[in-house]
């Protein structure tokens, strides 16, 4: 039986990792893991709505793992710059098949991605800090992207989602 695969999915905010992520795991039949996801359910369960992001990082890499371990594989994304990701992913059983999906959009459009959905879900700012991110210059710079020896593809973001994920599903098929 070959080893579980692990998709990371990574890019700066606004990149489409998400949108990405849950399209692919749907059209390969497997789980997917946002770290989104971890971020709102412990604001809704914080009495003063605050984000421990070592907490959610922990909890987030920990699903990863039981799906991994239990020889499942998995989707997972998250805007996690290199030391994050490598962090964690040297942690990961050994016969794991890591493939890395890296998202690469330009600052401005990514910005105008997040202020389009600051406007279409006013929700999102109780999780996100999207008005400080796009008030610094972090979402301008360049983005720290995953750079680790496992099996990477590039991908220009700004392309419909169903062009994105049947390069993906095609890449996978040759491995």
């Amino acid at each position: 039986m070959p080893p579980p695969t692990l998709v990371c999915i990574t890019g700066r905010p606004g990149a489409g990792k998400s949108t990405l992520a849950a399209a692919l795991a749907t059209r390969m039949s497997w789980p997917v893991t946002h770290r989104d996801a971890f971020v709102a359910g412990t604001a809704a369960v914080a009495p003063d709505g605050s984000i421990d992001h070592v907490r959610v990082n922990t909890a987030f890499f920990a699903v990863v793992a039981s799906h991994l371990g239990h020889e499942c594989s998995v989707v997972a994304d998250a805007a996690f710059q290199h030391p994050v990701w490598a962090a964690a992913l040297t942690a990961l059983p050994a016969a794991t098949d890591v493939v890395v999906v890296r998202c690469h959009i330009d600052p401005a459009t990514a910005a105008g991605r997040i202020r389009q959905r600051v406007a279409d879900d006013p929700l999102r700012t109780r999780v996100h800090n999207d008005a400080a991110f796009l008030s610094s210059t972090a979402a301008e710079q360049a983005w720290g992207m995953l750079s680790l020896p496992y099996p990477t593809l590039d991908l220009d973001a700004t392309l419909p989602v169903a062009q994105l994920v049947t390069t993906v599903t095609a890449y996978l098929a040759t491995r």
